[in-house]
């Protein structure tokens, strides 16, 4: 990593051909001149050029749709120089994007064609015992957190997957693996430290900057950059995890243990997630069940014990990233796009494989897809009452009078040129989900949807209900220039 001076962006960027005028090409010309002007402040800034290894890695997204040729990089250290960045891109109108951990799936949300501001030097993490919380910065991956936390016996709300990064996950509200016990992520956090559009650096509580603290709770980056999150963390043992994995010919049985668990399991440590997954010509269950602690009252898993799972002792952050190996489609393009469900049966469940095996060989054979997956999870409707129904109103609505659980479904393919294909595909099976949940009562048209699971021309009313018109508002006052309209994502204010 070096740092680059002006000089060097001109003659780098002539070299290019990218110096073409304001006249030319303006959002081109307004992304060039910030990336001079970033290459000129003292003292000199982390600035990735096109090619180098830091632009390289500042511009990688796990889903390979998502990314895009950015004019040139930035990893900001502080807030201070975060705040630097924000004033040349108002000055230029340039467009941006902020990347945490690259755990992004719609082009524009974290990637752009102007400046890339890449959060990886922001990973600070502390830890107060006598407050019992815990600090980290956004660009931090959950798994790396966790084990800081096990050093100090106390666990945080945070991601399921191995890499995935704790800004997107907070800020979208965030579902884990203690959300029977906790709730959302998002429920779990009592301050922020936020750099605003209106140049500020502020400590955002639920009794200082109150509309800020309800926009943060799942508004996503609306309202500035979150540069450090503050979380209750609490007590932690050892855990009971697994990943079971069910051939073909046992689909109707495993969903009728998925069935029996959501149905009959109240005890808030146990959770499970499963998949059906359809991959090399067949379909596979793939269910990640896990005790939050290190001994599993009798009859929690029966049913999945018969189908063979083997239980394993082990730390929690083992079990995140151990798990997060069973199941992979490497780098390749993606998406995702949710169905909203109170609760399960066994047609539902049976529609879910059924759609998985249909669609999945049709996207396979016929298309470049690698892999179609349904995921039915599932939380207990207690889950969501840490928000609104604990006097903590959140941007994100979820509360126990409607438990959406977020199920989705999603997709792997190869080639760019299926990209319309499989979004169209994506917002079709969702559909059909969501409706064949509403014919059965366990859902409405107008139930709730997560945004860290939707592709990215989701409606925001379809994810924030009636809080559109208040966040809008809240955006209004903290985004007085609109730089969040130059970057990718789900606008409030117009």
């Amino acid at each position: 990593m070096v740092h680059v001076c002006a000089s060097t962006l001109l003659i780098f960027f002539a070299i290019a051909g990218l110096d073409r005028g304001l006249a030319a090409d303006l959002p081109a010309s307004a992304a060039l001149a910030a990336c001079q002007k970033l290459g000129t402040l003292k003292p000199p800034l982390l600035l990735g050029l096109p090619g180098s290894p830091q632009f390289n890695n500042d511009t990688a997204l796990s889903g390979l749709n998502a990314q895009q040729n950015s004019t040139c990089s930035i990893e900001p250290r502080s807030p201070q120089e975060l705040l630097s960045i924000f004033k040349i891109i108002n000055e230029t109108r340039t467009p941006w994007a902020a990347k945490g951990n690259g755990h992004s799936y719609n082009k524009g949300f974290a990637s752009t064609t102007g400046v890339q501001i890449a959060l990886k030097q922001m990973n600070s993490f502390s830890y107060d015992a006598g407050r019992r919380t815990a600090s980290f910065g956004p660009g931090n991956a959950w798994s790396d957190v966790f084990p800081k936390l096990e050093q100090h016996g106390v666990m945080t709300a945070g991601g399921r997957i191995e890499g995935v990064g704790v800004s997107g996950l907070a800020t979208g509200g965030g579902y884990s693996y203690k959300t029977n016990q906790l709730g959302l992520v998002s429920d779990n956090i009592v301050e922020y430290e936020l750099v605003t559009y209106t140049g500020e650096i502020l400590n955002v509580t639920s009794s200082s900057h109150s509309d800020l603290f309800f926009g943060l709770q799942g508004g996503l980056n609306n309202f500035g950059i979150v540069t450090k999150f503050t979380l209750s963390a609490f007590p932690q043992s050892l855990v009971q995890g697994t990943v079971l994995i069910v051939p073909a010919a046992n689909m109707t049985t495993l969903a009728h243990a998925i069935l029996n668990f959501s149905q009959h399991v109240v005890d808030t440590k146990a959770d499970i997630n499963p998949v059906f997954l359809y991959a090399g010509g067949t379909i596979t269950g793939f269910v990640y069940l896990l005790y939050d602690g290190p001994k599993i009252p009798q009859g929690i898993f029966d049913d999945f014990i018969a189908l063979g799972a083997q239980f394993k002792q082990q730390t929690f952050s083992e079990y995140v990233i151990s798990s997060s190996e069973v199941v992979g489609t490497g780098l390749s393009r993606q998406g995702l796009q949710q169905w909203a469900t109170t609760g399960y049966s066994i047609d539902l469940l049976n529609k879910a494989i059924e759609t998985t095996i249909k669609y999945g060989q049709i996207a396979t054979t016929n298309h470049s897809g690698l892999a179609l997956y349904m995921t039915t999870e599932w939380f207990l409707p207690t889950s969501f009452s840490h928000g609104s129904d604990a006097g903590r109103p959140s941007a994100y609505p979820h509360s126990k009078s409607h438990p959406w659980n977020p199920a989705n479904v999603g997709a792997a393919w190869d080639d760019p040129k299926d990209d319309k294909y499989f979004s169209d595909l994506l917002e079709q099976l969702a559909s059909d989900m969501q409706a064949a949940a509403v014919a059965e009562g366990l859902s409405s048209s107008d139930a709730i949807w997560y945004p860290n699971y939707v592709l990215g021309d989701t409606p925001v009313k379809r994810m924030y209900g009636d809080n559109v018109d208040i966040l809008a508002n809240i955006a209004k006052k903290w985004d007085p220039w609109r730089i969040s309209s130059l970057t990718g994502g789900f606008r409030f204010a117009k």
